[in-house]
C-alpha cells in the first residue's frame, strides 16, 4: 500500500489533489472533528457517495467498519489515535457497507496529521481505504472450487465402491429369479429388492454426475425421466415435497446431462434452503413455440419451458438484476448456489432464463431450452435372457466379489468364464489361449485396478497380441470418458456397474 504523509494547515492546493488522484486507494482527509476537507475520486465508488454527500456528513459518525460481525465506527478508532498519537492499521478482513448497501472488503490505514512544527498536536486525519473486494471474491471462489474438487473426489470414490457392492447384490438378485418359477410371492419379493437396488444405483449415478469433470457432449434426452431423477435425488432427506406436472408428449431436448443435472440441482437446493421449516416446490414442463414477434425477443423456435416455484423468503426486487452476476452474494440466496453458473449452462444450451421474485413471496424461475419436436429418442431394443452364447470370455476385475458374480451371470448365459484380478494375469491368460489357438471371443476389463494398470493400458497390450480382440470397458464411474467414448480407446462396448444379467446379455449380443 502506498503511504502519503501529510503535515499542513488544511490549505488544500491543486498539487495535493493531483497526488491524491494518482493513488490506487481511496483517500479522505478530514479535520479534527470529522468534516471532510478533500478526497480523491476513488472514495465516491468505495463509499457510494457523491461529493455533496461527503460535504454534509460527519465521517467519524457515518463511516462504520465490520470485523467478525462486529460494527465499529471510525470515531472509535480516532479516539485511540488521539491517545497514542500513532497511525492505525485495521486487521483483515475488514468490510464497509456503502450507501447502496453493497459490501466492500477494504484495507484501512488511519494516519494523524500533525501541525507544522509540532510533533504532538493533531489537526486532522488521512484515511486510506484500499478496496480489494474483487480480489477477495475471486479468492473465495477459488477456495470454494478447491473444496468442491476435494469433495468431488470423495464422492466419486464412494460412488465407485458402492457400485462394486451393488453389482454383487443386483447380480445375485437377477440370478435368483432364474432359479424360481416366474410367478409367485418370491418373484415379487425379488423384484422389489431389484427395484430398491436400482434406486440406490440411480443415487450413486447422481453422485457421480455432480462429482464428474464437465463433459461437453450433448445427447438427445426425454425430459421427464431426467428431471424426476434429479428432483428425487436432491430432495432426498429434506422436508420439502415436489408437485410435478409435465405435459403429455414433451419434445426431446439435446442437452449435456451432467450440466443440466447441476443446473436443476442448484435451483432446487436454493428452494430447499429458502424453506427451512418445510414446504413444497411446484415444477412443471411444457412444449412452447416462440414466433419472431415474441415479447421476450428470444430466438424463434420450439422450446421446452421448465418452471420452478417455491414458497420461501424470496429475493428483494432490487437484487434480481444482479442475481446472475459472477460473485454476487446475498443473504436471500443459498451460499451453496451460484446462479451465474446456472446462467452459463443455459447459455451453452442456447436457452433462456427468467427469475421473478418479491421478498416474502418465493422465487419463480422459468427456463427455455431448445427442443426437437420432429426427432424421436430411439428406444432400446428388448432383449431376452433366454438367449444363450457360446465360447470363452475373460474378465479382469480387482474385486473378488465382482469377479465371482460376473462369472455366475456369464455362465448362466452359456459362456465358459475365466477371471483375472490384474493386468498381468489378464495378459498371461490371454497369451496362453492364443498359443493354444483357442482365443477368447470377448474380454471384459475393469477400467480402475487398485495399484496396477487399468483396462485402457491392458487393452493396448492385448491389441498387440491380437488386433481383432473384442473388449468391453467396465466401470463404476458412469461419466468416465472411456465409458462414454469407448470406441476412441479401442473398446467394442461398455458397461456401467452395477449391472443385471439382462444388461450383460444386451451388451454381448452386439458383439456375437
Amino acid at each position: 500500500m502506498k503511504c502519503l504523509l501529510i503535515s499542513m494547515d488544511f490549505e488544500i492546493d491543486l498539487n495535493l489533489q493531483i497526488i491524491l488522484e494518482t493513488l490506487d486507494e481511496g483517500v479522505i482527509i478530514t479535520d479534527l472533528f470529522g468534516e471532510v476537507q478533500t478526497c480523491n475520486s476513488n472514495i465516491y465508488t468505495i463509499l457510494g457517495m457523491s461529493e455533496l454527500d461527503l460535504k454534509t456528513i460527519n465521517l467519524f459518525e457515518t463511516l462504520n467498519f465490520y470485523q467478525n460481525n462486529q460494527k465499529t465506527s471510525l470515531g472509535f478508532y480516532i479516539e485511540k489515535i488521539l491517545k497514542t498519537k500513532e497511525p492505525l492499521i485495521l486487521e483483515y478482513p475488514t468490510t464497509i457497507i456503502d450507501q447502496k448497501r453493497e459490501e466492500h472488503f477494504v484495507k484501512v490505514s488511519i494516519i494523524p496529521l500533525k501541525k507544522t512544527n509540532s510533533s504532538h498536536e493533531i489537526e486532522g486525519f488521512t484515511i486510506f481505504l484500499f478496496d480489494y473486494t474483487e480480489k477477495y471474491l475471486i479468492n473465495q471462489e477459488l477456495q470454494k472450487n478447491l473444496r468442491l474438487k476435494s469433495m468431488s473426489r470423495l464422492l466419486s470414490g464412494l460412488a465407485h465402491d458402492f457400485n462394486n457392492i451393488f453389482t454383487t447384490i443386483l447380480g445375485n438378485v437377477s440370478l435368483a429369479k432364474f432359479e424360481i418359477p416366474s410367478e409367485g410371492e418370491l418373484v415379487n419379493l425379488l423384484e422389489d429388492a431389484e427395484k430398491g437396488i436400482e434406486n440406490a444405483r440411480e443415487m450413486t449415478k447422481q453422485l457421480l454426475t455432480f462429482s464428474a469433470e464437465e463433459q461437453k457432449e450433448k445427447e438427445l434426452v426425454e425430459f421427464p425421466e431426467l428431471l424426476n431423477e434429479i428432483v428425487k435425488f436432491t430432495l432426498s432427506g429434506s422436508n420439502i415435497t415436489a408437485n410435478i406436472n409435465f405435459d403429455d408428449n414433451l419434445w426431446p431436448v439435446y442437452l449435456n446431462k451432467t450440466q443440466i443435472s447441476l443446473l436443476f440441482h442448484q435451483i432446487i437446493i436454493n428452494s430447499v434452503q429458502a424453506m427451512p421449516i418445510g414446504g413444497s416446490i411446484e415444477i412443471s414442463a411444457s412444449n412452447v413455440t416462440l414466433d419472431e414477434n415474441n415479447r421476450f425477443k428470444y430466438n424463434p423456435g420450439s422450446y421446452i419451458l421448465i418452471e420452478f416455484q417455491d414458497h420461501g423468503v424470496g429475493i428483494p426486487e432490487e437484487e434480481i438484476l444482479h442475481v446472475f452476476d459472477p460473485f454476487f452474494q446475498s443473504e436471500y440466496i443459498s451460499q451453496d448456489v451460484n446462479f451465474s453458473t446456472v446462467k452459463n449452462i443455459i447459455d451453452q444450451h442456447f436457452g433462456f432464463i427468467q427469475l421473478h421474485s418479491k421478498l416474502g413471496q418465493g422465487i419463480k424461475i422459468k427456463i427455455y431450452l431448445p427442443a426437437e419436436p420432429m426427432v424421436q429418442v430411439e428406444e432400446e431394443p428388448m432383449f431376452h435372457t433366454e438367449t444363450k452364447f457360446s465360447g470363452k470370455i475373460l474378465i479382469m476385475d480387482d474385486e473378488e466379489i465382482v469377479r465371482k458374480i460376473l462369472k455366475k451371470m456369464l455362465t448362466q448365459l452359456g459362456l465358459e468364464v475365466y477371471t483375472a484380478k490384474n493386468s498381468q494375469e489378464t495378459v498371461q491368460i490371454y497369451k496362453e489361449h492364443m498359443r493354444a489357438h483357442d482365443p477368447f471371443k470377448v474380454v471384459i476389463l475393469d477400467l480402475t485396478i487398485k495399484g496396477g494398470e487399468g483396462g485402457v493400458l491392458t487393452l493396448q497390450e492385448l491389441l498387440r497380441l491380437n488386433p481383432s480382440v473384442k473388449a468391453v470397458a467396465s466401470s463404476g464411474y458412469a461419466t468416465d470418458k472411456v465409458i462414454v467414448h469407448y470406441q476412441d480407446y479401442g473398446f467394442s462396448g461398455s458397461l456401467v456397474k452395477p449391472y443385471k444379467i439382462e444388461e450383460l446379455q444386451k451388451t454381448l449380443s452386439k458383439l456375437y
